[in-house]
């Protein structure tokens, strides 16, 4: 789409292709030789006819362009935010199966502590259930961890993606930003925003156009 915009730009610069043909008539007046000849037309748009015609076909190809980086930002975007979510999975599991492991530690603790009637059986048992659920959570962990790399797989594009060969990041919070701050920056810095408002400026350039026809 942004190479059509382009080539309709450049041919909006040209003249409008010239029309070459041959007219003549066979026979003339009194059955004298008819009058035969080759002809060239060339129209040529008045000036703001023309200006009109470039500045559509240059907002079109401006939009285009705007597009095709919207396009690209998108992709950078569900890129980011897939391996993120890898990342982030990929934490948890590691947390939970520390976890799981002072659990498993706090069991055998907890059965020295019974054998040596310190502890009372009850005690040993809810040792157990809170390893148990802590278990449960590695599961769902490796569960979320695997989502999350086949998701990430399908964005780039690959049949899969090891979590383990990601490259390690540190999460900041970003600042928040007020409500003034925030519109100021969509209106500055949107694409979508900016193609919106280069087809209203082209709809205009053509409404002009065609009030000229």
């Amino acid at each position: 789409l942004y190479q059509a915009a382009l080539g309709r730009q450049y041919q909006a610069r040209l003249l409008p292709n010239p029309t070459i043909g041959y007219a003549g008539e066979e026979l003339g007046e009194e059955n004298e030789a008819g009058q035969q000849g080759a002809f060239v037309e060339q129209s040529i748009p008045l000036f703001g006819k023309r200006r009109l015609e470039q500045a559509v076909a240059a907002y079109e190809a401006s939009a285009a362009r705007l597009n095709l980086a919207v396009q690209r930002l998108r992709v950078i975007t569900d890129v980011t935010t897939a391996y993120h979510e890898v990342v982030i999975a990929r934490e948890a599991l590691r947390t939970a199966e520390k976890i799981l492991q002072l659990d498993v530690e706090a069991v055998k603790a907890v059965r020295q502590l019974v054998d040596a009637k310190e502890a009372t059986q009850l005690q040993f048992l809810q040792a157990k259930l809170h390893t148990e659920d802590s278990r449960l959570r590695v599961i769902n962990a490796r569960q979320a961890l695997a989502a999350a790399s086949r998701t990430l797989a399908a964005v780039v594009g690959v049949e899969s993606i090891a979590p383990e060969q990601l490259a390690e990041m540190s999460l900041t919070v970003p600042d928040e930003l007020s409500w003034e701050e925030s519109l100021s920056k969509v209106l500055s810095e949107s694409p979508e925003l900016a193609i919106a408002q280069t087809m209203v400026r082209r709809a205009r350039c053509q409404l002009a156009l065609e009030r000229r026809k």
